[in-house]
């Protein structure tokens, strides 16, 4: 265990190391001017006043006048965990106010309009100049805005510069200035709405408590009680991996009424800001001429990432597999390689992925080397890396099998492919049982194709769980979907499918097992993670197993029981996925 730890914390510094040189590349130096201001902000995190939890921050926000969300722009978890926040309280909290950087406070008509449902989305976005007054991804920061209009929240506009695409450090603009400006509009706020909570996204270098917090302070007496809740730190992150604690720990108190919440690695959130550079450079002529201080040359080659990934996970697992360059990656940008498959590949194999690719799910085609990322996150990335890794090791070469071959051989391969992605990201968490069963019953969802797909797969789970114990008991295992498969005309049973003719025959009931073994073959792969982490599954148990083949039907259920038995005994710190920030 002591072996595999101290590998697993120098593999993290290189990682983290590599990724900061290639940031530094892509930032300008920080101006004098901003530089006091930064080292402000690190001095937040020099001390853990102790560990936290979920529980006692929720605790925190509910007694507060006002919360200070850090934020990092380029990173959809940062937005996500506001989020969280506020799906949390707003049944306990009626009077809640957000207050966000990226609407510019000019546009506060134009933003009440929106949020009262008397202009679209599109109007809205067009009216305010959004690529030019903030530029960071929309599909990030639309949940949060889609929340205040469903549950009827005011929004205030906080900012007074154009952001463009760029963070602070890369501006150089009078950050004074804007929280100044920023405090004004919140201290009015708390004075003229006494009860309510002011819940702000802003970016993290802004709220040092002497930043923003301190200004709002001189503007309101009696100060308002606040909290502050800083996110993904890399001093706090080496803090908790010196006490041992990195993988289990999400929240920390650092201070009175400070938190930092840690629910990804530091070079995961590094990680989205060369993302969005190499996205803004490569859509540069979408905007009008529009300057964002990046260099137009430069290319998106998700091929580099690919491969940086595979690296890392064959020195974690002390391999040196020939052939790690010989695979192709694609995007939704670049389609092109479908008129390819489309001469090589039998019809129904082809008409599958063109499935996967119009239902935006990423995927490896084995024969062909071909990693599709239809969402460019790490994870995604890490995962199917790994995925070709089994391949390189196995031999594997299969994409479109009879359905129930096709259940166990994806189940093995989501497992390795977490496995891998955790290595790279082990704050990635796998959808839990709990999670399962809560979605499947929850009626206040609507009716929709969507939800009713996404229920119908939690329900695959929960069948194909029922399985997996009832094999742990009686070493006896049926697949899960068995009657299902040669039913005519489909009963409103345990699925809800919504779907006629012959199940076997409908790709929409493949996709749902295919969905359903991607999340058992996850759980499986956290498992393993885990196993490796704390010392139960040794280094060569793993490359035995990426090793394993399975050429038959016969062949993947047996490894898919194999690590059924193997895992089984190994307990994850967290029951469900609503137990994380």
């Amino acid at each position: 265990m002591l072996h595999n730890r101290k590998k697993f914390l120098k593999l993290q510094e290189e990682v983290l190391e590599n990724i900061k040189k290639e940031v530094k590349t892509l930032l300008e130096k920080i101006p004098p001017s901003l530089s006091k201001y930064y080292q402000e902000y690190k001095k937040e995190f020099r001390r853990i006043e102790s560990l936290s939890n979920k529980k006692e921050l929720i605790e925190q926000v509910l007694s507060s006048d006002i919360v200070y969300n850090g934020d990092f722009h380029t990173f959809e978890h940062a937005q996500r965990m506001a989020l969280r926040i506020l799906r949390e309280i707003i049944h306990m909290k009626k009077k809640i106010i957000f207050a966000t950087e990226v609407v510019l406070i000019k546009h506060q008509d134009i933003l009440n309009k929106f949020i009262a449902g008397k202009i679209s989305e599109k109007d809205f976005l067009k009216k305010i100049d959004y690529d030019q007054t903030w530029g960071f991804d929309w599909k990030n920061f639309k949940p949060l805005f889609d929340f205040a209009r469903k549950y009827k929240i005011q929004v205030l506009a906080l900012n007074s510069a154009q952001a463009r695409g760029q963070l602070e450090i890369s501006k150089g603009s009078d950050i004074p200035r804007r929280d100044q400006n920023a405090a004004e509009i919140l201290a009015q706020a708390l004075k003229r709405y006494p009860g309510y909570l002011i819940y702000v996204l802003f970016g993290d270098l802004h709220l040092a408590r002497n930043h923003l917090p301190t200004k709002v302070d001189r503007l309101v007496r009696p100060n308002p009680t606040r909290t502050i809740i800083y996110q993904n730190s890399e001093t706090v992150y080496r803090k908790l991996a010196q006490m041992g604690k990195e993988h289990d720990i999400d929240v920390v108190k650092l201070a009175k009424g400070v938190y930092c919440v840690n629910n990804a690695t530091p070079w995961v959130k590094l990680q989205s800001y060369i993302h969005w550079r190499e996205k803004v450079d490569a859509v540069q002529p979408r905007f009008s001429g529009a300057t964002f201080g990046f260099e137009s040359e430069h290319i998106v080659d998700y091929t580099d990432q690919i491969l940086h990934y595979l690296k890392v996970i064959c020195h974690f697992l002390e391999i040196s597999p020939s052939g790690l360059e010989g695979f192709s990656v694609y995007t939704l940008d670049d389609l092109d390689f479908l008129d390819e498959l489309r001469k090589k590949l039998p019809r129904r194999h082809f008409s599958w992925i063109q499935k996967l690719v119009r239902s935006a799910k990423s995927f490896y085609v084995p024969r062909e080397r071909l990693i599709y990322l239809s969402d460019l996150n790490i994870n995604e990335a890490g995962e199917n890396a790994t995925q070709f890794l089994y391949t390189l090791l196995s031999g594997w070469n299969y994409f479109y099998l009879p359905l129930e071959f096709q259940f166990y051989s994806d189940i093995v391969r989501h497992a390795l492919g977490f496995f891998g992605s955790k290595v790279i990201n082990h704050k990635r968490k796998s959808e839990k049982l709990l999670d399962c069963e809560e979605f499947a019953h929850r009626s206040d969802l609507g009716s929709s194709e969507r939800v009713l797909f996404k229920q119908t797969v939690a329900q695959a789970v929960i069948n194909a769980k029922k399985r997996e114990d009832e094999y742990l008991k009686t070493k006896k295992y049926e697949y899960p979907f068995k009657k299902y498969r040669s039913s005519g005309k489909l009963e409103m049973t345990n699925l809800k499918l919504g779907m006629t003719g012959r199940i076997e025959k409908s790709s929409k009931w493949r996709l749902i097992v295919v969905e359903a073994s991607k999340i058992l073959g996850q759980m499986l792969g956290d498992r393993l993670y885990r196993g490796v982490i704390i010392g139960q599954i040794s280094l060569e148990d793993v490359r035995k197993i990426f090793r394993k083949k399975m050429n038959s039907e016969t062949a993947a259920l047996s490894f898919y029981l194999l690590l059924i038995d193997e895992l089984s005994s190994i307990r994850l710190v967290y029951k469900s996925r609503k137990e994380h920030l």
